[in-house]
């Protein structure tokens, strides 16, 4: 009877480690999928910097409203792609010292930055397309 109890407890655990190992496996597959399919966007924050930076140059001294609005989309394209390489310099795949609980709370904290970040993006180079398509 004993020894049944501590092979029911060594299989409860070895269950508890490969489900955190999938759950540590799933996030990090999630955040690096949010990443892969943001960072190609990076090109287009610089392409649309480079048309609204044009068009800033074609103002005349008169448009101040228009200046304003132009930079300011800039400023905020910017900020997208400055947050974005924030986010991978930061990011850490090394995880040899931590618990699978760390990794899976740091993972999830990551996931919760990348998803911002995406936000942030999708929304400057909306907001800055926009722009340059109707003007």
């Amino acid at each position: 009877m004993k020894n049944l109890l501590i092979i029911i407890a060594a299989l409860v655990l070895v269950s508890c480690a490969d489900s955190k190992k999938e759950t540590e496996k799933k996030l990090r597959d999630e955040v690096i999928a949010i990443h892969d399919s943001i960072m190609p966007e990076m090109r287009t924050i610089r392409d649309l910097q480079k048309e609204l930076e044009v068009k800033i140059q074609e103002l005349d001294s008169s448009s101040v409203a228009q200046l304003e609005e132009l930079e300011s989309k800039s400023e905020k394209l910017e900020s997208a792609g400055d947050e974005m390489m924030k986010w991978m310099r930061d990011y850490e795949d090394d995880f040899e010292d931590k618990t699978p609980e760390e990794i899976i709370e740091y993972l999830k904290k990551q996931k919760e930055l990348i998803t911002k970040v995406e936000n942030e993006m999708t929304s400057a180079i909306s907001e800055a397309k926009e722009y340059v398509e109707e003007k």
